[in-house]
């Protein structure tokens, strides 16, 4: 199994929870391309770059400004991609409900823009003081079917979660035993 790992702004390659994900992924090849300085359009390119590379059975999956920034290019770039499934993990809501900041938003289809795309999941912790709980419910409101989950204690990089949540749903879509 192959998988996307796309990073949170200002972090490396392997940010936090990257080790975390591996290990619920035990023995898939994880792409996690180095992204640099957040910009949309930079950072848009590389994204439609490593998807265009990928098989359409990859996982795809980001964290914070890394999993926004992949709901975006999959909407604007590359609607209607087929892969198992989606998850992102601390995204942020760029919205005017959320941070306000148009350039990284999603266009309001964007859940239409997703139907290739099997399993969608998005964790939110309840620790989490850089991107807030309250976001998950955004993501909720504007793509119906995913399962938003709430990670209780989790900050924002998850550390001292288990990502319970996470490795139920890779069972759920089958793609974990």
């Amino acid at each position: 199994m192959k998988a996307l790992w796309l990073h949170g702004a200002g972090a490396g390659a392997q940010d936090a929870p990257f080790d975390k994900v591996r290990t619920l992924l035990d023995g898939a090849e994880i792409i996690a391309p180095q992204l640099g300085e957040p910009e949309a359009a930079g950072w848009g390119d590389a994204i439609a770059d490593a998807l265009d590379a990928l098989p359409p059975e990859a996982l795809l999956i980001g964290h914070s400004f890394g999993a926004s920034m992949l709901l975006k290019v999959l909407a604007e770039r590359r609607p209607h991609r087929p892969a198992p499934a989606l998850f992102g993990f601390a995204p942020p809501w760029w919205g005017p409900e959320g941070w306000g900041h148009e350039d990284f938003h999603f266009p309001d289809d964007a859940a239409a823009a997703l139907d290739g795309v099997g399993a969608l999941s998005f964790y939110h912790g309840t620790a989490d003081d850089v991107v807030e709980p309250a976001h998950s419910a955004l993501y909720a409101r504007a793509f119906p079917r995913a399962r938003c989950q709430l990670v209780d204690g989790a900050d924002h990089v998850f550390a001292g979660a288990e990502l319970s949540d996470f490795a139920a749903d890779l069972a759920r879509a089958g793609l974990r035993g």
